[in-house]
């Protein structure tokens, strides 16, 4: 693989590095939650499940849409949210405001990986993809043996918000990343134009 090529697994792995982390990090800290919000197991469980169903709605409303756009300008768009949920969580009042959070992350959060996914199929061509999509999803593993960890140790040394804050600070880093490294990609506009070019021309040719 090229330099640039490995640049942008990078920025992609980076990306699912924190979505990733994010999913993850709210179990471990269930204590502090409902020290602080004064809730039971059964509503804890509850932020955590939220996301999970947002990401679920996101991910099948997105199935009608997300192929209409640029694919840097949507990742920018859903990391860009998915940015400011974190911190939404990180400076959450009150039980009901960091469900919402929760909501808005697994919102942006659910389809993000479809997108990473699409990024890969366009770029890379058959005999890379392979490598390139096993490189993005090591991230997995880095979040689940470093990141959630260190996480854990930063709530413990100082408190839960301070692990959001932390974390929607890698995440502002990380939109510099895309921004700079991630390629404007419209290959698929123009095929979906011409598929449906195609198809008026059949419905043309059917009624004459």
């Amino acid at each position: 693989m090229k330099r640039n090529e490995y640049l942008l697994i990078l920025t992609l792995a980076a990306v699912n590095f924190t979505h990733i982390l994010d999913v993850m990090i709210i179990m471990p800290l269930g204590k502090q939650f409902m020290e602080l919000f004064d809730i039971s197991p059964a509503e804890f469980s509850f932020i955590v499940s939220i996301y999970a169903y947002s990401a679920a709605a996101s991910g099948f409303l997105g199935a009608f849409w997300i192929d209409q756009f640029d694919r840097k300008k949507a990742m920018l768009f859903l990391y860009t949210g998915f940015t400011i949920s974190i911190f939404a969580c990180a400076f959450a009042p009150d039980y009901w405001f960091l469900l919402a959070a929760r909501v808005i992350s697994g919102g942006f959060g659910g389809i993000m990986t479809a997108v990473i996914l699409s990024i890969i199929g366009d770029v890379f061509p058959y005999e890379k993809r392979g490598r390139a999509t096993s490189y993005v999803m090591m991230a997995f593993s880095f979040a689940s043996v470093i990141g959630v960890p260190a996480g854990i140790w930063i709530a413990a040394k100082f408190d839960w918000r301070m692990t959001f804050k932390v974390v929607g600070a890698i995440a502002s880093i990380f939109l510099f990343l895309i921004y700079f490294k991630v390629p404007s990609m419209k290959g698929h506009l123009a095929k979906n134009k011409a598929s449906d070019e195609d198809e008026d021309l059949k419905e043309l040719k059917a009624s004459t």
